[in-house]
């Protein structure tokens, strides 16, 4: 079974959502949502509607609309559904100048039985706690990212780096690379999948996220904290979040 804890908040700072979630086949903008999934497959994911241009919910709207019609545990079909969220995308920016610059995030995981498949372009992120281990199973497109694989940077570095917003991939790109990765047999009992925007971990560091996810309270719960202290340091992006626990 699988117990899913996921929250949208628009912060503390941002006048507009940009943000959706994904959980099975739903989209959604703002809230909080529990589930307890018996299925042997489960798909959920996150877009950060790029901000500072127009139209950013909306790249993230028809992205998760398009992924969100794969029902089977298919790397094929999968990687099919982003492309043609990326064309889609590229499309609609055709129309018009308000549209020209619309753009998203992505990441998520699709997961059966222990088997998980991992897909992202951009910076938000996918996370896996196994007891005393959590690590990063995305790597990001971002330019910080380039500076810390290029070792002029720390990755605490690049957390604070002026430059931490530019993103050097997302949806709504012609030139266009999403990272997709099947781990076999990576998601066991008491294990956690955590999937996340950068309204999480630009505030705060992976210890912090790991601190709660390692504590004892329910997914929900920990769902919780993990916003609430995203809160308390400011929350000036809009926050997503979800948490699955294996049991």
């Amino acid at each position: 079974m699988l117990k899913i804890s996921a929250i949208v908040d628009i912060g503390l700072v941002r006048t507009k959502n940009d943000d959706r979630i994904l959980l099975g086949n739903q989209v959604y903008s703002e809230g909080e949502y529990n589930l307890e999934i018996d299925n042997e497959y489960f798909l959920c994911a996150v877009c950060d509607g790029i901000g500072g241009y127009l139209h950013g919910d909306l790249a993230a709207e028809m992205t998760l609309s398009e992924l969100s019609k794969v029902n089977d545990f298919s790397i094929e079909n999968l990687l099919a559904a982003i492309n043609n969220s990326n064309d889609k995308v590229l499309q609609k920016q055709k129309e018009s100048n308000e549209f020209s610059k619309m753009g998203t995030t992505l990441s998520g995981v699709a997961i059966k039985d222990n088997d998980v498949i991992i897909y992202n372009i951009g910076d938000s992120r996918v996370y896996i706690y196994n007891e005393d281990d959590f690590k990063q199973l995305t790597h990001d497109h971002s330019q910080v990212q380039r500076m810390v694989d290029a070792k002029l940077i720390t990755k605490e570095e690049a957390r604070l780096n002026p430059l931490r917003n530019i993103i050097t991939g997302y949806i709504g790109k012609v030139d266009f690379h999403p990272d997709i990765i099947y781990h076999k047999n990576i998601f066991n009992k008491g294990n956690y999948l955590l999937i996340c925007s950068d309204g999480v971990t630009d505030i705060i560091d992976d210890d912090d996220i790991k601190k709660i996810l390692s504590s004892d309270e329910d997914v929900k719960v920990k769902a919780r904290m993990i916003v609430e202290e995203v809160k308390k340091n400011g929350a000036y992006d809009n926050i997503s979040i979800i948490i699955i626990q294996k049991n």
